[in-house]
């Protein structure tokens, strides 16, 4: 089950305090959300090329992410107790929350398109 990889992932990246909400939406058969997990594990572009600090960094620089997305006391973990932090975290390990350079408006793009 590639949604039960990508948890496992996640554990090995240190990224996560506690990974068990994560789990018990797994196995409570949230189908959705083990989808966008299973999507995660595949397609990731964050996952494994980012360092923590740096994805650390940008959810806390963001307008929309730094109130949602909490840290531990050590600041070095994100803590996703809620549904909706979950919810978001696994968007930014998709990469959808976009800048645009010119206006600075922060987008949530979940059909990206690649410019070459």
């Amino acid at each position: 089950d590639t949604a039960a990889k990508c948890v496992a992932k996640l554990t090995d990246m240190a990224l996560i305090e506690d990974t068990a909400p994560l789990v018990e939406r797994v196995e409570g058969e949230d189908m959705a959300f083990s989808r966008k997990l299973a999507k995660v594990a595949r397609n990731s572009p964050v996952m494994g090329a980012v360092a923590n600090n740096d994805i650390i960094a940008f959810a806390q620089k963001h307008k929309y992410l730094s109130k949602l997305l909490k840290l531990n006391d050590a600041g070095d973990k994100f803590v996703l107790k809620t549904k909706i932090s979950q919810n978001h975290f696994i968007k930014l390990m998709s990469d959808d929350y976009l800048e645009s350079e010119l206006t600075n408006i922060q987008y949530d793009s979940l059909a990206k398109d690649k410019l070459q």
